[in-house]
């Protein structure tokens, strides 16, 4: 079992919990500060269409 964005992903399911959706990625690595976390998190999700992404 790896650690790897444990800390990702532990946000992402506390928002996912807490808002009913969530996001699939901050891109932060785990040693980032936490003031870093809190400023994505605070941030409006992206959301694309499959058109859009392409």
């Amino acid at each position: 079992m790896t650690l790897a964005q444990s800390r990702e992903q532990q946000l992402l399911g506390i928002e996912l919990n807490k808002k009913g959706i969530g996001r699939g990625f901050l891109g932060l690595p785990d040693y980032a500060p936490a003031e870093a976390f809190s400023q994505v998190i605070a941030l409006a999700r992206a959301m694309y269409s499959t058109e859009g992404a392409r």
